[in-house]
């Protein structure tokens, strides 16, 4: 486990974004990151350390709670629709009255005129309210 730090990760944030404001004002990164840590109060390298895990990091990184916001949002959808089909199933597989779960199948082989295979008995439908 990592030692706790003094700064959050809001002013890390700040003093970063300070630094590569004033970078064209000065002659080099290091004159900047001076200028910059003595303005705030901080040693120039711990700024340093912090500037190079901030290029080290992907934008993506950056950006992560609104996406996963989003994700979860999805997720939870899907969540939900899958409940409500699973139920819609069950409903349709309680409908069939013999108690078999039949899976469907790729249809029929033989079949007459009226799609049915050949020698099989018609079949009874029944309306399922799949509102849920």
């Amino acid at each position: 486990m990592s030692r706790p730090t003094r700064y959050s990760p809001p002013f890390r944030a700040r003093a970063v974004a300070q630094v590569a404001q004033v970078r064209s004002q000065h002659r080099s990164e290091w004159s900047a990151i001076e200028s910059v840590a003595d303005a705030l109060g901080i040693s120039r390298e711990a700024l340093r350390g912090w500037i190079r895990q901030a290029e080290a990091e992907p934008e993506v990184e950056r950006r992560r709670p609104s996406t996963s916001d989003r994700q979860q949002a999805e997720i939870r959808r899907l969540s939900e629709d899958n409940a409500r089909l699973r139920a819609v199933l069950r409903a349709l597989r309680a409908s069939n009255g013999d108690g078999r779960t039949t899976e469907p199948g790729p249809g029929p082989v033989d079949g007459g005129a009226d799609g049915r295979q050949a020698g099989a008995a018609p079949v009874e439908r029944q309306e399922v309210d799949t509102r849920i």
